[in-house]
C-alpha cells in the first residue's frame, strides 16, 4: 500500500485566485500559499500518494513529472513539519 498525505483536521485553508492562507488551530500559525501550493493543499484535502500530487502539478501546470517531482516533495515535508500534512 502507498503512503498518502492528508491536510489534518487542524488545518484550514482559503484560497483566491493569487494563491491563498493555511492556518494551524493548534499552533494559531498562519502560512501563505503561491497559486502551486494552494493546488496541491487542495489536492491534500482527500489521501493523495505523492506521484498524484506530482502528476496533478505536471498536468496543471504542463511541465514532465520529473521536472517538479523534487519541488513537490519538498513542499510536501514543510507541511509535515508545520503539522498541517499527516501521514497515512
Amino acid at each position: 500500500m502507498p503512503i498518502v498525505f492528508v491536510l489534518t483536521t487542524q488545518a484550514r485553508r482559503l484560497s483566491d485566485e493569487d494563491g491563498g492562507i493555511i492556518l494551524n488551530l493548534k499552533n494559531g500559525k498562519y502560512y501563505s500559499l503561491n497559486e502551486v501550493g494552494d493546488k496541491i493543499c487542495d489536492s491534500l484535502r482527500t489521501s493523495v500518494d505523492l506521484e498524484g500530487l506530482v502528476g496533478n502539478v505536471a498536468e496543471q501546470y504542463l511541465c514532465p513529472p520529473e521536472v517538479v517531482r523534487a519541488d513537490v516533495e519538498a513542499f510536501v515535508q514543510q507541511l509535515i513539519a508545520c503539522g498541517l500534512v499527516e501521514v497515512r
